[in-house]
Parts: C-alpha cells; structure tokens; sequence
C-alpha cells in the first residue's frame, strides 16, 4: 500500500516535479485548445477536469505514477491507461514512443475524444477504445504496464446493485 502525503506546499512542489514537468505542459495545450473554442460544449468533463487536475493530491497522485511508468517503460512498450477519463496522461507516456491504449467505460466520451482528436491537441499518439474494465477485450500479456488511476471506486463491486448518484432515495 502506498500513501501520498505532503505537509505542507512546499513538500508537494518537491514530490510533484515529474508533474510539472511531464504533465503541466500537456495541460497547458489543453487549455489553449479549450479557450480556442475546439472542445464541443457537450463534452463537458474536459473543463471540470481542468478545474481539478492541478489539486495538490492530482499532483502527488500523477507524479508517483509517472516515476513508475517512465522508469519502467522503454520505446517499444505497450501501455493502458485504464479508465483513462479526459486526462493527457496516455499521451505523456506515447509522446516517449511508447504504444498506448486508453479505454473508459463511457462509450459518449470515447467517441468524443476520437472525434476530438487528441493527437492535434499532444502531438502524440494514443489508440482509445470503450471497455468495461471487469472484462475488457485485450488479449492477456497485451501490455508490459497498466495504469488505473481514482478510477476503481467508481467500479461496482460484484453483486451489488448500481445505484444512480444524481436520484433521491424513496
């Protein structure tokens, strides 16, 4: 188990450089993108996530996966980002010539984001596909890392019933 801890800002400036450095600069380009008018109006979730990417626990949460993923990977590799949401974070690992898949569960925001055309954005390459991570497509041994990152809490566990957060109880 691992824990993300800083103390105070200064600590989460030291523990956070690997965001800076490789994750600013790709939402720096989304924001311009977005203030250029690019972004459709109804994809909605790439504002609320510039409004909470650069929280100091986002910072802590990026930087650790990234010291992980770019020590462990080479060019050449494959990589998932699973649950990938709107984050650039499969294109900060493709931008190192690395083979990248990014997949959600949400078929709207796929099909938004191809439609989109994040390379335009990155200047990387990333291959997105609709999955639903209790059973995804992929062939075993298809990646040498997967990343699933604050995606897992949203994953009913087996047996319960999914319950809509946006409807009252009776």
């Amino acid at each position: 188990m691992y824990v993300l801890y800083a103390s105070d800002r200064e600590q989460v400036a030291r523990l956070s450089h690997l965001f800076e450095m490789h994750f600013e600069p790709m939402l720096r380009k989304l924001e311009v993108f977005t203030r250029e008018g690019h972004v459709p109006p109804d994809l909605k979730e790439i504002p609320q996530y510039l409004h909470v990417c650069r929280w100091p626990f986002r910072r802590l949460e990026y930087s650790f996966a990234l010291d992980i993923l770019l020590e462990h990977l080479k060019p050449g590799d494959c990589y998932l980002d699973a649950g990938c949401g709107v984050t650039p974070l499969s294109h900060v690992i493709a931008a190192r010539m690395i083979e990248t898949d990014a997949c959600d569960n949400d078929a709207r925001l796929i099909d938004n984001l191809c439609a989109l055309d994040t390379e335009r954005i990155y200047g990387s390459r990333v291959t997105f596909s609709h999955q639903d991570l209790r059973r995804t497509t992929f062939a075993d041994a298809t990646f040498d890392a997967i990343s699933c990152i604050s995606v897992l809490e949203h994953i009913p566990a087996p047996g319960t019933r999914q319950h809509c957060v946006n409807c009252c109880a009776s």
